[in-house]
């Protein structure tokens, strides 16, 4: 596990407990958040990190698309947060698509009769 992404209504409690885990990065709230600021996060954030954008520029850029939201959400920019293992690599989409040592799986699942045209 490289990247862990939480929306709990204790993310920073729950980073500091995960510490030990020794987890390159972990992104959490710094409070409770109602599910549809967690939501637009998410998948501003995932957009931006499988674009080949930086852990960090991905997480500030997800925050600024939350400013919208600050009228109905004080605060919910200021809401997603890092915390970094400070002895681990902060992590990038292109890494964490290819395991080391690890040939890349092709899965096929077996055909269900209706597709074999039985």
């Amino acid at each position: 596990l490289q990247l862990a992404i939480f929306n709990s209504c204790d993310g920073l409690g729950l980073a500091r407990q995960l510490a030990k885990l020794h987890i390159p990065a972990i992104i959490v709230m710094r409070e409770e958040v109602p599910d549809v600021v967690a939501h637009k996060f998410l998948q501003d954030f995932l957009q931006l990190f499988t674009n080949d954008k930086s852990l960090y520029i991905s997480v500030r850029e997800a925050r600024e698309k939350l400013q919208v939201m600050e009228d109905k959400f004080p605060g919910a920019s200021w809401l997603p947060v890092i915390c970094q293992n400070s002895a681990e690599v902060s992590p990038s989409w292109k890494n964490l698509s290819v395991i080391p040592g690890k040939d890349v799986v092709e899965f096929n699942p077996p055909k269900s009769s209706f597709e074999r045209g039985a």
